[in-house]
């Protein structure tokens, strides 16, 4: 079920709030509020919401301590309902201002990201946008790396500004949206989005679909960039492998929320023909990029099932 959206306590006045979901990352996180006490937007015009999704490790303390150098305008809550999604709309219920913009606990905002972000939607016709992303490796790539694979960690589409139609439409790291328009289509889809260590994703793309259907425009700013932390620990084969096939499952899991056809007679038929060409590859890159393939296929095949 899409979670409607109401109104809050934000203090008044201001412009955006920005919300920012974590879950056991408290040293990661102090850096991204950190990024964002160097935004040249002023400092009284936005609010920055934490939701801490039952972490373990400190992050409420640890944020409350930092809390004095936003002089009211950081706030910590805590959402009990394990889910970026139930984190992320819990942080809209929360808030009043006209925009709600979005990070991630593992990225740093450039300086003039928020600045950025609100002049893209100056333009009366963006219902949303999105910034570019910079991934930062925190380790070396590996030997099986292809440049594809990227794509797991950033969202760019070059330096020119552009309305995007496509599927899948923005990371919610790097996003802002009107209040008005969380109002008319619903916030985050709860059946969607990671959820502890299961990392089914989609949440994000699902609801800019709902905008884009609903006539909404959805525009890349280029200029408003962040950089994407990515730790050793996720450029190993496994995380790879864990996160093909929760890809596998959002795929089948949004086509049952919109409606479609889940096609198992075709993903089992993918399934078998993906087996015979991972074992036909040569190279050690190749067979890895078709193993993913086969995991993808199996999440499709188990959310299915």
């Amino acid at each position: 079920m899409i979670a409607k959206v109401r109104n809050g306590d934000s203090p008044r006045g201001l412009d955006v709030s920005v919300v920012v979901p974590s879950y056991n990352r408290r040293d990661s996180l102090l850096r991204t509020l950190e990024s964002l006490t160097r935004q040249t937007f002023d400092p009284t015009d936005f609010e920055v919401v934490v939701v801490d999704n039952n972490s373990s490790d400190g992050t409420a303390q640890a944020v409350a301590r930092y809390a004095d150098r936003r002089n009211g305008h950081l706030r910590c809550l805590r959402e009990a309902a394990q889910g970026a999604a139930h984190a992320r709309n819990r942080g809209i219920r929360e808030t009043s201002s006209p925009i709600v913009a979005f990070l991630d606990d593992d990225v740093e905002a450039d300086a003039n990201w928020l600045e950025k972000m609100l002049s893209g939607l100056a333009d009366s016709r963006a219902a949303a946008v999105g910034g570019r992303t910079e991934p930062v490796w925190d380790g070396a790539l590996p030997d099986w790396w292809l440049p594809e694979y990227e794509k797991v960690f950033a969202r760019n589409w070059g330096d020119a500004r552009r309305t995007v139609v496509e599927f899948p439409f923005f990371y919610s790291l790097n996003f802002a949206v009107r209040r008005e328009v969380l109002a008319a289509v619903g916030a985050f889809d709860p059946r969607l989005g990671p959820k502890g260590h299961r990392h089914v994703v989609g949440e994000d793309a699902d609801l800019c679909r709902r905008i884009h259907q609903t006539g909404g425009s959805l525009y890349y700013l280029p200029d408003a960039v962040v950089y994407h932390h990515v730790e050793s620990e996720r450029l190993t084969r496994n995380f790879f492998r864990r996160r093909f096939y929760y890809s596998g499952m959002t795929h089948l899991t949004e086509r049952q929320i919109e409606g479609r056809s889940l096609e198992l007679p075709y993903q089992v038929k993918a399934l078998a023909t993906g087996l015979v060409r991972w074992l036909s590859a040569r190279s050690k890159s190749e067979r890895f990029r078709r193993e993913l393939e086969l995991w993808y296929r199996a999440g499709n095949l188990v959310a299915g099932l």
